[in-house]
C-alpha cells in the first residue's frame, strides 16, 4: 500500500462501509511491535452512497483508496458509478472520516467494470487518474477518462473522455490498460 512515517511498508484492508456515510480501513504495519500494528483510517462519503468496488494505489507517492459507489436512496439501472479517492491515513479519535481528495461521476454504468490506472500520463511529474471501462452492452468500445492534475494544490481538471472501437475485444476480461509515455519508457 505505501510507506509509513518510519520508512516501513504498510498494508491495508477494506475499505468497508460502516454506519451511514463512513468507510473504515485497517492500516497494518507488519513490522510494528506486538499490539501496535493496526490503526484505523476513516473516510466520509459526500452523501448517502453504497460502496461497490475498491482499490488501493499511490497518488504522487501518497497511499490512497479509490472506491466506486452508487446512490443509497435510489437505484437506477442506467446510473453511472461515482468515484471517490481518499488519502489513507490514521484517523483521529472522532472517527468522523476525511473528505475525498477527488469525487466525480464516472462514465461507467453500474454493471460495467471500472479499472483505474494512476500514472503521470502528461509528463509533468504529477500522477494522473485514468479509469477505463467497456461501454455499451454489445459493442466493443473502450472508454478512458483522463483526470489530469494541474499542480500547485489545485483540484484535478474536468476529465477528457476518449473512446476506442476495438474489433473482437474480450469483454469478459477487465479493461486493463497499460499507459506508455515517453517519460515512462525512458525511466523503465
Amino acid at each position: 500500500m505505501g510507506i509509513g512515517p518510519e520508512g516501513r511498508p504498510l498494508l491495508a484492508t477494506g475499505p468497508r462501509q460502516a454506519s451511514g456515510r463512513r468507510l473504515h480501513v485497517s492500516i497494518l504495519d507488519p513490522f510494528a511491535p506486538a499490539g501496535e500494528g493496526v490503526a484505523d483510517g476513516w473516510a466520509s462519503l459526500p452523501g448517502p452512497e453504497l460502496l461497490l468496488e475498491s482499490w488501493f494505489g499511490l497518488l504522487d507517492g501518497r497511499p490512497v483508496a479509490l472506491v466506486t459507489t452508487r446512490s443509497a436512496e435510489k437505484l437506477s439501472v442506467f446510473a453511472e458509478k461515482r468515484v471517490r479517492i481518499f488519502a489513507l491515513e490514521r484517523s483521529d479519535r472522532s472517527r468522523a472520516g476525511s473528505d475525498p481528495l477527488l469525487a466525480f461521476e464516472s462514465g461507467a454504468n453500474l454493471w460495467q467494470r471500472l479499472l483505474p490506472v494512476i500514472r503521470d500520463v502528461d509528463g509533468d511529474g504529477l500522477d494522473d487518474l485514468v479509469p477505463g471501462n467497456w461501454k455499451g452492452i454489445k459493442d466493443d468500445t473502450l472508454v478512458l477518462e483522463s483526470h489530469l492534475q494541474p499542480g500547485a494544490g489545485r483540484p484535478m481538471k474536468a476529465p477528457t473522455r476518449t473512446r476506442f472501437d476495438l474489433d473482437d475485444a474480450d469483454r469478459g476480461r477487465s479493461p486493463t490498460v497499460g499507459i506508455w509515455t515517453e517519460t515512462a519508457c525512458r525511466n523503465s
